[in-house]
């Protein structure tokens, strides 16, 4: 048995990690990890996490940052 995951909205995150953040001042990232996320790639990792055989369907492509 396989466990289908489907959504229409998943979403590209960008983390930024600083050492120290300094309100006021121009602060800028030690480190920028980018990744795919949202609701049904967060739920497709879990199912796997979690031993079931699972597949993943969602839409993705395009560049970022055009609107």
């Amino acid at each position: 048995m396989v466990i289908l995951v489907a959504g229409l909205t998943p979403a590209w995150q960008r983390t930024l990690t600083f050492h120290v953040l300094r309100p006021g001042e121009v602060n800028r990232a030690d480190d920028v990890h980018e990744s795919a996320s949202g609701k049904v790639l967060n739920v497709g990792a879990a199912v796997h996490q979690l031993g079931a055989d699972s597949l993943t369907i969602a839409p993705a492509g395009g560049p970022t940052g055009l609107r």
